[in-house]
């Protein structure tokens, strides 16, 4: 049977981050762009933007939504009196 020792002193521990550091998607191209300068600004601006979408969605689906007002309608006097059995 083969002699065989295990050297438990050099233990492998994961990775904390396992990208290269870049960021990618809408943060990283808002960066790229020079609108943010770091994740936290980028994060911010995509946050606002995302609170502006919501209260424009709001806002059109109310006013899309909402009940028209009723306008009376009043007959014309003498309107349908050639009308056999009429109004």
């Amino acid at each position: 049977m083969p002699n065989v020792e295990f050297n438990d002193e050099n233990q492998y521990t994961p990775m904390q981050s396992m990208g290269t550091g870049s960021v990618s998607g809408l943060t990283g191209w808002l960066i790229k762009i020079g609108v943010a300068k770091d994740v936290t600004g980028a994060n911010k601006i995509l946050l606002g933007i995302a609170v502006v979408s919501l209260i424009v969605a709001v806002v059109v689906f109310w006013r899309t939504t909402r009940s028209p007002e009723l306008i009376p309608i009043t007959p014309e006097p003498g309107l349908g009196q050639d009308i056999p059995g009429g109004f």
